[in-house]
C-alpha cells in the first residue's frame, strides 16, 4: 500500500480524497480534502468541526502528541 509523510512529502493531488494515520482506524479520525485544506472528521474528532479551521497537508500526518506519522489514502465518507 502507498503511504505518505506529510511532513515531508508533496502533498499527492486531488486523486487522494481522504487520509489516516497508518493503521489508525478512519471512522475514529482521518482528514478529508477541501477546498480550503484537509479537514478532520470521525468519531474522536468532530466535537468542534464548526470551529476548527481547516489545516495544511503537513499537518495531516500529526498525532495528538505533535509527532509526524505516515498516512494512507482511506475513503472520506460523508463529511
Amino acid at each position: 500500500m502507498e503511504w505518505w509523510r506529510p511532513d515531508v512529502d508533496p502533498d499527492p493531488g486531488p486523486s487522494v480524497r481522504a487520509v489516516v494515520l497508518r493503521g489508525e482506524d478512519p471512522k475514529l479520525r482521518r482528514a478529508i480534502r477541501t477546498e480550503h485544506g484537509w479537514i478532520e472528521r470521525g468519531a474522536l474528532v468532530s466535537f468542534y468541526e464548526d470551529r476548527t479551521p481547516p489545516m495544511p497537508w503537513e499537518r495531516t500526518g500529526m498525532c495528538w502528541a505533535d509527532t509526524p506519522h505516515p498516512v494512507v489514502a482511506c475513503e472520506p465518507w460523508p463529511l
